[in-house]
């Protein structure tokens, strides 16, 4: 299926230099309507290492309504992408199937943000459930989805092998209880998707809470690699650490109360804790200690 964007250019407009130069001006000028409030200050600095490296290897431990998708699969790929930094990405998935929503929501941008289409003259080209091509200022960008486990050896856009990665949210509970199979992912993270890069270039991510040890973000951090980035929900002095959505942290206390301690750890502070090996914060009590014998 291959049709032109009704508002689109065929070249380059003058778009002002902080909406590329700058992250959050980019996300508050583009994509409003996905995130309503300012960034954390963890997804500008991330953004930022990403930006820096054009071989960024890093794992981003955030938490459950981090914003992990909306960030590493939708508008950091685009923002490489306007900035010619991007000509050939990979969003991986769970699924195949999950890997096409999110090629999805990519496509949905570039039909429906007039905005970003009009000031970098974005062209789509072509377009499948599994891969969407278009322009940028008459550069080719091609995204293309892939499901965990699938093999993306050989994998090129003409000539072009694929210089950014984002593995998301692979990581899931069911997962989590086949150790062995989560090893042979995290071995196919380092072997399959790490080897498509070319020589100079590739930028991976992947992106994840850690709610267990048995998990393909957890084995890869052990390794010592990867830039490690952490976002946990409630930051060293228990505040909100994205005051922004999550303001004074009242909901986050309210939500623990519901989920239990153990599993507001796991999913919100990257904080794996095991069934059996540690008591609630409910359970503990404290009284004043008895005076020693003589």
């Amino acid at each position: 299926m291959s049709r032109m964007h009704r508002n689109s250019r065929p070249r380059l407009l003058e778009a002002p230099h902080s909406y590329t130069s700058d992250y959050a001006a980019f996300v508050a000028r583009y994509f409003a309507h996905l995130a309503p409030v300012a960034c954390a200050a963890e997804h500008l600095r991330a953004a930022a290492a990403l930006r820096a490296n054009p071989r960024y290897h890093g794992l981003w431990m955030w938490f459950r309504g981090a914003a992990k998708s909306t960030h590493a699969s939708l508008m950091l790929p685009l923002w490489l992408a306007v900035q010619g930094e991007l000509r050939f990405g990979l969003i991986v998935g769970k699924t195949a199937l999950d890997a096409r929503r999110l090629l999805a929501d990519i496509r949905a941008e570039l039909d429906e943000n007039d905005a970003l289409v009009r000031d970098f003259g974005l062209v789509v080209e072509q377009s499948t459930l599994e891969r969407v091509r278009f322009t940028c200022g008459g550069q080719p960008v091609v995204l293309r989805g892939l499901g965990m486990g699938q093999s993306p050896r050989g994998l090129k856009a003409r000539a072009q092998r694929p210089d950014y990665i984002v593995a998301d949210d692979l990581d899931h509970a069911a997962l989590s209880r086949r150790p062995a199979r989560v090893r042979r992912l995290a071995q196919w993270v380092l072997e399959d998707l790490l080897g498509t890069f070319d020589v100079g270039r590739g930028r991976f991510v992947q992106v994840n809470n850690r709610f267990s040890r048995h998990t393909i973000i957890h084995q890869l951090a052990e390794l010592g690699r990867f830039e490690l980035r952490r976002l946990d929900a409630r930051d060293a002095e228990g505040r909100a650490s994205w005051p922004a959505k999550y303001g004074d942290g009242a909901w986050l206390d309210e939500h623990e109360a519901r989920l239990g301690y153990t599993a507001f750890q796991r999913e919100y502070q990257n904080t794996p804790v095991d069934d059996g090996q540690l008591f609630d914060q409910p359970h503990v009590r404290y009284v004043a200690a008895r005076p020693l014998a003589d």
